[in-house]
């Protein structure tokens, strides 16, 4: 039998499973779909949301407080001397003489800046770091300006960045894990189907190995049945990640407006597409025919 011949074999026997047990195909397809499309809307959301996200979450910075014996012209130099530094994106001076201002208005005193004298309060350069950054880029930035003349102190908000990290790490840790979760139920899913279809044709098997035919011809036609199953699983479970996208975005418009920031809820990438039917195609045609090979030698 030719290579082609056995392909369309193949495809022909998998056709008949579904015919002859049409519920408990659908029912594969069914439930491998319920079990993919949570994840798959929860990740095409955050996708989706990744520039809105990125606007939320601010850069890490660091507080310079320079001393009040620095003149005007040594902060200019203090400012460019940071924004020279490996890593930074830029820097922001909080004059003395406003900050002085702001705290007289915000305490409620009758009074003026010139009125009390001397100014107390230090000029404050913020240094703004480029992401991504590491703890330990942070701890460097904050020991090397510390040692610098005329900084009276250095505060970085590496306490609020690692605590950033930690939920960073921990989303990371869970989506792997409820991904993880879902396969495992996928796999054994299709497994099942794949046994109820090989105990079923156990005559079929056993006359196909009396007259010599090979393991990877007699398991082919469960891992079509397999991989077609898990594809159109897919393709349901695409479709419930649009029919999310449709029902979210007046939603979130509406939301977003309140805040003065236009956005609508983009539909997923074509590309995103075609990786989930093929990564469907790939892991229903392995457990297909895992599956079959297990089924068939344990009898």
């Amino acid at each position: 039998m030719s290579a082609l011949s056995a392909q369309r074999y193949a495809l022909g026997r998998a056709l008949a499973m579904v015919r002859d047990r049409p519920l408990a195909f659908l029912l594969g397809v069914a439930l491998a779909a319920i079990a993919l499309a949570l994840p798959l809307a929860i990740a095409s959301l955050l996708w989706a949301a990744r520039p809105a996200l990125a606007q939320v979450r601010p850069a890490p910075e660091v507080s310079v407080f320079v001393s009040t014996r620095a003149a005007p012209l040594d902060v200019e130099a203090l400012k460019g001397r940071l924004e020279s530094l490996p890593g930074v994106s830029g820097v922001t001076l909080q004059p003395k003489d406003a900050a002085l201002a702001q705290l007289i208005k915000r305490s409620g005193f009758v009074t003026t800046p010139a009125e009390l004298g001397a100014n107390p309060l230090p000029d404050v350069l913020i240094v703004r770091l480029q992401l991504p950054v590491s703890e330990r880029s942070l701890d460097e930035v904050t020991t090397t300006v510390k040692g610098w003349p005329l900084v009276d102190s250095v505060r970085s908000d590496l306490g609020w960045y690692r605590k950033v990290q930690a939920i960073e790490r921990l989303g990371i840790t869970a989506i792997a894990v409820f991904g993880g979760l879902v396969v495992l139920l996928v796999t054994l899913i299709l497994a099942g189907t794949v046994r109820l279809h090989a105990g079923t044709r156990a005559d079929e098997v056993a006359v196909l190995n009396l007259v010599g035919a090979t393991p990877r011809f007699i398991v082919r036609p469960y891992a079509y049945s397999a991989a077609l199953t898990l594809a159109l699983a897919s393709l349901l479970a695409l479709a419930a990640v649009f029919a999310a996208h449709a029902a979210l975005r007046a939603p979130l418009g509406s939301l977003a407006a309140l805040y003065g920031a236009p956005y609508t809820l983009p539909d997923p990438e074509p590309i995103h597409l075609l990786a989930v039917f093929s990564a469907a195609l790939i892991l229903g045609w392995v457990v297909g025919v895992v599956g079959a090979r297990a089924a068939i030698s344990g009898r």
